[in-house]
């Protein structure tokens, strides 16, 4: 069945929920263009993509007050002053790369920034050997001879690496660690917008689209088996779910309009997204597998946006332009709930992302006409810039503390505690709409 968005509905949603000249360009262009026959599902290139050569790794020096650090090689660390860290005494790693996997584990856990590596004998040893099918890795709390971590890891080893590196942090500071994340994106680098993945640290970039089209706004599933994304391949936009271990995409929200902005609730049977069927943009939620009738959250006259589900399921946040510019509201997960307004630090606020642990709310505003970075506290429903140097599409890390956004076409990292930021890989371009897997 032929449908169309009416082009005044496409205009605000792309204006409350992107907010970028060029992307709106593009998405007139494409309104225009020739529609291409649909399909339910379709296998995806998994091959890894060549990424470009990357620079020599040096030390980065962290900027203040958000502004971005130096360039430099994927896997470079973060260096923090004037804060605690948990010391780990690291033993080389033995066994095949075990140069390389030291390397990486130190790395991971200086980016954590509540560790600082050391050579052993400290409180806490690590050690480890990795072999083909992967690493064996161990620690001790030298003071009591307590094993805290004593783990084998399958898959490559850098993936081991990454989860011993995650282990050690959690057994050491109580935190989760994100070295195991990965970091979903879209790119424009080969002419269209299509999507990738890579890890934390910027290797292993792999394109997960080759469409030729718009793709946009991917979103983890909360076990990170699932990105959810709208293409414009069918000619309109659509929601689409990859299951990254098979490579299969379905389609699963085709309403005659817009679908799209797909968010996975906690527990990953449902979606919380933008609908234009009934006329206007609202926020939907419906089943993760498709079909069903899809429960209306919204009724305004403005476009609904960017939803983002509370860890507990139970809320929504996302942005409206209801009451003129782009504002961030909460509201219910059950229809006839009354949204609530989020006090804020600007005028024009977009893209908000619920923390895991429930506490804060990332978002992009507009200050002095540039997007920056922004966080909620809601316990004391208090917001701070966390940027000055620019910013957008922020989402967290799984530790509640780090954001990954974009700013210029790059990949950042950003610690709100200190407010500084890192350039994840420096030749990694024309990147947007970031999501970590959590």
């Amino acid at each position: 069945m032929l449908r169309r968005a009416s082009p005044a509905d496409m205009l605000r949603v792309v204006i409350a929920g992107i907010a970028t000249v060029a992307m709106l360009v593009a998405l007139l262009l494409l309104m225009a263009a020739v529609a291409f026959p649909a399909r339910a599902q379709q296998e995806i290139p998994t091959a890894p993509v060549a990424a470009p050569a990357a620079p020599a790794a040096e030390e980065p020096t962290p900027s203040p007050s958000g502004t971005p650090a130096s360039a430099g090689a994927p896997g470079e660390t973060i260096q923090v002053t004037g804060a605690a860290k948990v010391s780990v005494g690291i033993t080389p790693i033995t066994g095949p790369d075990g140069a390389g996997a030291t390397s990486v584990l130190q790395a991971d856990l200086r980016r954590s920034q509540l560790i600082e590596p050391v050579p052993a004998p400290a409180k806490y040893v690590a050690t480890a050997q990795v072999s083909g099918s992967g690493l064996s890795g161990k620690l001790v709390d030298t003071a009591t001879q307590r094993v805290l971590v004593n783990k084998s890891y399958a898959g490559t080893w850098r993936e081991a690496v990454h989860q011993f590196a995650d282990d050690i942090t959690f057994a050491t500071t109580g935190v989760p660690g994100f070295a195991s994340s990965k970091i979903a994106f879209v790119s424009n680098s080969t002419g269209s917008k299509e999507l990738y993945i890579m890890d934390i640290d910027g290797q292993n970039v792999r394109q997960l689209t080759s469409d030729n089209t718009i793709s946009s706004g991917p979103a983890w599933s909360r076990d990170n088996s699932m990105l959810a994304y709208t293409s414009y391949k069918s000619g309109y936009p659509d929601v689409y779910i990859i299951r990254l271990a098979s490579g299969q995409r379905s389609r699963v929200a085709y309403f005659p309009g817009i679908n799209s902005g797909a968010a996975f609730s906690p527990d990953g049977t449902r979606l919380a997204l933008t609908l234009s069927k009934d006329g206007n943009p609202e926020l939907y939620i419906m089943s993760a597998a498709g079909g069903g009738n899809p429960v209306r959250l919204t009724r305004t006259r403005g476009a609904e946006t960017s939803p983002s589900w509370s860890p507990t399921g139970d809320r929504i946040v996302y942005c409206s332009d209801d009451r003129g510019s782009p504002q961030l509201f909460i509201t219910t997960t059950t229809a006839g709930g009354t949204p609530e307004k989020l006090t804020l630090n600007s005028t024009f606020t977009t893209e908000p992302d619920w923390s895991p642990d429930g506490r804060k709310i990332t978002y992009t505003l507009r200050s002095g006409g540039v997007f920056q970075i922004g966080v909620y506290d809601v316990a004391s429903r208090t917001s701070a810039q966390a940027t000055t140097g620019g910013g957008q599409d922020s989402t967290w890390a799984r530790d509640s503390r780090h954001v990954v956004y974009t700013n210029n076409g790059q990949v950042f990292l950003l610690d709100t505690v200190t407010r500084q930021s890192t350039l994840i890989r420096g030749d990694l371009k024309g990147c947007g709409e970031v999501a970590i897997s959590k």
